[in-house]
C-alpha cells in the first residue's frame, strides 16, 4: 500500500486538466467522522505574483499524483470531447465536490495540531503528523507530540492506522483505542540513553566474560606450571633442600627448649 505523509504533500503542486500548474496543497481535508483522507484545500497562485485568490477545495477521489509528484485533476479516459472534460474537472471542485461528498468541506477535518485522546479519556498529545494510502485515503498511522521538550526527552509516538477511530466531537479531537497508550515513545533522549547504556551493558559483560575465562585460564596454566617445575630436576632438588631445612629447624627448636 503506497502511502504519503502530510509533511510530504504540504506546498506540493496542484495542476489542472490541461496540466498547467495552478497552486499548491495547503491541506489535506479528513472526513468529518472517519479516519479518511477526502480532498485537498489549495492555494492558488497569486494573479500578477500580487493579487490573493481564495482557496479552493479538490475531491481526493477525483485527484491523484502524477509522475512528478504533482496533485492533478483525474478525469474519465473516455471523455474525449473538450466541453465534457471541463465539465467533469469542474466536478472535482468547490460546491460540487461537496454534493458528491455528502458534507461540505468547512465539515472536514485537518489532522495535523488536532488533539488526541484514548477511548478512556486521557490525552496523549497533539497530531504532528500522519501516514494515508493515496489510493483510498485510508488513515496508515498518526505520529502525535506531547510538545517540544517531552519530544526531545522521550521521542514521539507512532500509532497505527487500525488504532486510529477519526475525529470525536465528544473529544473534540482525533479519538485512537486505550492501546496507544502503551505504544512505546521514539527518538528522544532517553531512548538513545537506552541503546547506549544496552550495548554499553553489553560490551562490559563480554569484557568481564572474557576476563573470567582469561582468569580461569591463568589459573590452569600456572597450576600446571607450578607441577610441571615441581617435577623438574630444579623442582625435586629445591623440594629436597626446603625439607632439610624444615628439619634442622625442628632441631634447632628442640635444642632451645632442652637448654
Amino acid at each position: 500500500m503506497a502511502t504519503v505523509s502530510l509533511r510530504q504533500i504540504y506546498r506540493c503542486q496542484v495542476v489542472d486538466q490541461n496540466r498547467e500548474v495552478i497552486g499548491t496543497v495547503d491541506d489535506v481535508l479528513f472526513h468529518p467522522r472517519d479516519p479518511l483522507a477526502v480532498g485537498f484545500s489549495v492555494k492558488p497562485f497569486r494573479v500578477g505574483g500580487v493579487v490573493p485568490l481564495p482557496k479552493r477545495y479538490l475531491s481526493f477521489h477525483r485527484s491523484a499524483f502524477d509522475s512528478d509528484g504533482r496533485l492533478e485533476v483525474v478525469l474519465d479516459e473516455d471523455i474525449t470531447d473538450e466541453k465534457k472534460a471541463t465539465k467533469e474537472a469542474n466536478a472535482a471542485w468547490g460546491t460540487k465536490a461537496e454534493r458528491e461528498l455528502g458534507f461540505l468541506w468547512d465539515d472536514t477535518i485537518i489532522y495535523y495540531g488536532q488533539a488526541v485522546f484514548i477511548e478512556s479519556g486521557a490525552h496523549l498529545g497533539k497530531v504532528s503528523d500522519a501516514r494515508f494510502d493515496i489510493e483510498s485515503g485510508t488513515i496508515n498511522g498518526i505520529q502525535v507530540t506531547a510538545g517540544t521538550a517531552a519530544d526531545a526527552a522521550l521521542g514521539k509516538r507512532t500509532i497505527p492506522g487500525k488504532s486510529v477511530l477519526g475525529f470525536s466531537l465528544e473529544h473534540y479531537g482525533i479519538l485512537v483505542d486505550d492501546s496507544a497508550a502503551e505504544i512505546p515513545f521514539e527518538g528522544g533522549v532517553a531512548e538513545s540513553a537506552g541503546k547506549a547504556t544496552a550495548v554499553a551493558t553489553d560490551a562490559a559483560q563480554k569484557v568481564t566474560e572474557t576476563a573470567v575465562k582469561g582468569i580461569a585460564k591463568a589459573t590452569v596454566y600456572t597450576e600446571r606450571a607450578v607441577q610441571q617445575a615441581a617435577n623438574s630436576p630444579a623442582g625435586k632438588k629445591a623440594r629436597g633442600w626446603l625439607s632439610s631445612f624444615a628439619e634442622n629447624v625442628k632441631e634447632a627448636m628442640k635444642d632451645e627448649e632442652n637448654g
